[in-house]
């Protein structure tokens, strides 16, 4: 899956983002550059189309702030599947949890450290 990250650094500290798009990540970095155009430069704010180059090209110039907007591709299954639980001596109700459903179960067992860590052990592998 291909993503779009924009970094801006600026005199109070970094924003990072992620963008499905690469017209959004440089809506972005449009928004961001309309917004502070005005407390950076005293000079009249540029025409939209040239509005984030010239921004960039000033901020380079004095040094101030800086920005990234590159392609990245993520790999890997970016899917959360369930776990599984099954029958088990701990307590633990056997089925299908979802993430959500495992931060239930471990709020639920949190006393109960040989439940919690037979949680753990089915999120890292297999439990049988």
């Amino acid at each position: 899956m291909k993503v779009w990250v924009l970094i801006i650094d600026h005199r109070h500290g970094t924003d990072f983002s992620v963008h499905t798009s690469q017209a959004s990540a440089e809506a972005a970095n449009f928004a961001y550059c309309d917004q502070n155009w005005s407390q950076e430069f005293s000079e009249d704010r540029p025409a939209d189309d040239d509005l984030a180059r010239v921004y960039w090209e000033r901020q380079s110039q004095r040094g101030d702030e800086w920005h990234v907007l590159d392609e990245a591709e993520l790999t890997g299954d970016l899917t959360v599947p369930p776990i599984m639980v099954p029958a088990n001596h701990h307590g633990v109700k056997p089925g299908f949890y979802t993430r959500p459903d495992i931060v239930r179960l471990l709020k639920k067992h949190s006393i109960d450290q040989p439940a919690v860590a037979f949680i753990a052990d089915c999120m890292e592998q297999p439990c049988t």
